[in-house]
């Protein structure tokens, strides 16, 4: 498959794809985006970008232009639903996501925070924190340093103890809410194992991020 025949392929299925500040933005109804086609749209990605920039330059689509990031922001209607449902239901964790990131070889931990933070700093929902004060659901962007990167080191305990430990904390990841008024609802833990290797947990709730966020 092409790239314009896939194109083509995520317009037939109503998945919408778009350039923002150089980079594509794929939006899908729930279930729509299939493994194969991610595979594809990761494959095709610099093809993509000229391709929908082609396009909508010749629809006569304006510019996307920069809003500025001093004040509150909007959020979208899918953020504003799950904000509500988390303020009805603020211990309810059915909408966090976890994943666990092993390195195959030595890592240097350090490397890996400056990794982060600078993910951090480029994708600006995994620093916002949520707000309403004005009646009004908005975020306001933190500063990257201001997420919480936690180190652990498990070299001490043997390799059993050490998967052991990673399980667990994956467990309580995944049932531990969070409060998007009061912290930024991103968690990112870096484990040290043995032979330098390293795992990288990092839980979400879904108003950040998405499973298509998490795969890339």
């Amino acid at each position: 498959m092409t790239a314009a025949e896939l194109l083509v392929t995520l317009d037939s299925l109503e998945i919408h794809v778009a350039v923002t500040d150089g980079s594509l933005r794929v939006s899908a109804p729930r279930h729509r985006l299939s493994d194969d086609l991610r595979a594809a749209i990761v494959a095709h990605k610099a093809e993509l970008l000229q391709l929908v920039a082609e396009r909508a330059a010749a629809a006569g689509s304006p510019a996307v232009s920069r809003v500025s990031r001093t004040g509150p922001l909007p959020i979208s209607l899918f953020q504003e639903r799950l904000w509500v449902l988390n303020k009805f239901e603020p211990d309810n964790t059915a909408y966090n996501m976890v994943t666990c990131w092993p390195s195959s070889g030595p890592v240097d931990v350090d490397r890996v925070r400056d990794a982060i933070r600078g993910i951090v700093e480029r994708h600006e929902m995994l620093r916002a924190r949520f707000q309403d004060d004005t009646g009004i659901a908005s975020v306001v962007l933190m500063p990257a340093d201001g997420v919480p990167i936690e180190i652990r080191d498990l070299r001490d305990g043997s390799l059993e103890e050490q998967m052991a430990t990673v399980e667990a904390v994956i467990h309580e990841a995944a049932h531990t809410p969070f409060d998007p008024a009061r912290e930024i609802p991103v968690r990112f833990i870096v484990f040290r194992g043995a032979g330098d290797r390293v795992a990288t947990v990092i839980a979400a709730h879904h108003i950040v991020v998405d499973a298509w966020s998490l795969g890339l």
